[in-house]
């Protein structure tokens, strides 16, 4: 497969897709609907060109993770933990990790961090959220 940003947002998709009960997309959408949803970003730090020993990409990829707080924070905080938990059944570090290839586009990756928990607004609406880094290395040699 060939070494894109498409393909490893989608990559990092279908690993999103085994979570149950996760809504995802491999873009973020012009409004959220559905809860708890994780999309894809690509960050502004992604190296392409020379990586290693061929040409392909290195950097990060960032899943966001919203929820709403209609319900109030405790509820919507609950519900985020237990996908930023470093492992679980519905751990995204557990998920996209389970395949360092991301069916076959990447070379390895690893998740980095979390970062940006609280409540963010996006679309105009506030949601309880975080980051989740991912560190991807993707070459052709």
């Amino acid at each position: 497969m060939a070494v894109s940003i498409g393909n490893i947002r989608a990559g990092i998709d279908t690993r999103l897709a085994t979570i149950s009960g996760l809504y995802h997309s491999a873009y973020g959408p012009d409004a959220v609907n559905e809860f708890p949803f994780a999309f894809v970003l690509p960050s502004n730090d992604i190296q392409t060109g020379m990586v290693m020993s061929g040409v392909g990409l290195m950097g990060h990829f960032h899943v966001v993770i919203l929820d709403r707080i209609a319900a109030g924070l405790d509820p919507a905080q609950s519900s985020i933990d237990a996908y930023i938990s470093p492992a679980g059944t519905s751990s995204i570090k557990t998920a996209i990790e389970g395949d360092k290839s991301l069916g076959g586009t990447a070379d390895t990756l690893w998740v980095d961090s979390i970062s940006d928990y609280d409540v963010v607004e996006y679309g105009g609406n506030k949601y309880m959220g975080a980051i989740i880094k991912i560190n991807v290395v993707a070459v052709t040699t």
